[in-house]
């Protein structure tokens, strides 16, 4: 089988000139201090004992005052930190800027701008996590301060990297979110544009006055809205990333060091033609399963949907029902008072002396008037 050789990436390249001056600013600053500390000891000093043992004391001083070697990984980390910070605040601004149009106006170069600063906000995501991974294979006696103490570095930076991550993937969602309602309404309202109505007519006059009603209201819903968010389907770039970081892509012509790690030494500077293959077919089955998973996000985010429609229809249901138990309840009560009512004018009816006489004298009457007809016959 033929060998590939392993070529440096022709591509995009990261520039770390600015990572490169602080580390060696930093380097000199050490150097410095160590200079100071040593010869002012030194100074101090009195020739007690042999000259011989007090350079060794020294030297040994100098070595134990030395900064460990992962420092300068935690220098580099905290320096992408920064600038994931700053561009997250790019991508807020341009975010802003493109939700401010009048009449949200899609713009396909500051899209661009957008897609762009989010993949290298990724990349900086990617490039953190290997060199915190750079820092947990650095040497240092288990046990010691020092392995504490990087023990807690390394947990503050993972606490770091999780919340800005988390953060920048809500801020993509709700921003995706946002801009498909937009657009819906946009297209809506051309709809109603285009309907055929005879020019002139009170029905035109009226579709003009709730188009301009419906654009008026948008442009204020979308000038509320300031929140800095991008694509939902960034949300698993991160993801992707890590995946790619360990295998081969066809689009970046290049090995991966991490892979060249997991390689022998003897042939750490050649693949086979097999190897390059298999790993090709890996990424091809990593991307379909990566698509699979965009598939499934996707009719997730159309069943949220749905259950959120059928969470509003429930409670609209709800009050309804809230209200008719309200109202069977107030003519229950309204009932009961006027059954009581009726009770006490029927006892008070009962109870009248009036009616009592009346009853009295119409029998006696009666009585009277048949008594004067036996007497008269």
């Amino acid at each position: 089988m033929g060998t590939l050789s392993v070529q440096p990436p022709t591509g995009m390249m990261r520039n770390i000139t600015e990572v490169f001056i602080l580390l060696r600013n930093n380097s000199f600053q050490s150097k410095f201090i160590n200079i100071n500390e040593t010869t002012g000891t030194t100074d101090e000093k009195m020739c007690l004992v042999n000259l011989d043992e007090e350079g060794e004391k020294a030297v040994a001083g100098t070595f134990r005052s030395l900064p460990p070697d992962w420092i300068n990984y935690l220098d580099e980390t905290q320096y992408e930190f920064t600038r994931i910070r700053s561009r997250l605040k790019q991508i807020r601004e341009m975010q802003q800027n493109h939700i401010a149009k009048p009449c949200f106006i899609e713009d396909s170069e500051v899209q661009q701008k957008m897609d762009i600063s989010t993949d290298e906000v990724t990349q900086m995501f990617s490039h953190c996590q290997r060199l915190i991974g750079f820092i947990e294979k650095s040497n240092v006696p288990v046990g010691t301060q020092q392995y504490i103490l990087r023990g807690n570095v390394m947990n503050t930076l993972r606490c770091t990297l999780s919340n800005m991550a988390n953060d920048f993937r809500t801020s993509q969602a709700k921003y995706l979110k946002h801009t498909q309602m937009f657009s819906h309404c946009q297209r809506l309202i051309g709809f109603i544009e285009k309907s055929n109505v005879p020019v002139g007519t009170q029905q035109y006059i009226l579709r003009g006055n709730v188009m301009n009603t419906l654009r008026c209201t948008l442009s204020n819903m979308a000038n509320d809205f300031r929140t800095s968010q991008a694509k939902y389907l960034k949300q698993i770039e991160s993801r992707k990333e890590t995946v790619n970081s360990y295998l081969l892509t066809p689009s970046s012509g290049w090995v991966n060091m991490e892979i060249l790690d997991s390689v022998p030494v003897d042939n750490a500077e050649e693949l086979t033609m097999e190897q390059i293959q298999l790993l090709l077919q890996n990424a091809d089955i990593v991307k379909e399963r990566e698509k699979d998973v965009l598939s499934v996000s996707k009719s997730i985010v159309e069943l949220n949907t749905i259950f959120k429609d059928l969470a509003s229809l429930i409670t609209d249901q709800g009050s309804i029902l809230d209200r008719i138990d309200f109202n069977v309840e107030q003519t229950s009560i309204r009932i009961q008072s006027a059954l009581q009512n009726i009770e006490k004018a029927e006892k008070y009816q009962r109870n009248d002396k009036k009616m009592h006489c009346i009853v009295i004298l119409s029998v006696t009457i009666i009585i009277l008037l048949l008594l004067l007809i036996i007497v008269k016959t």
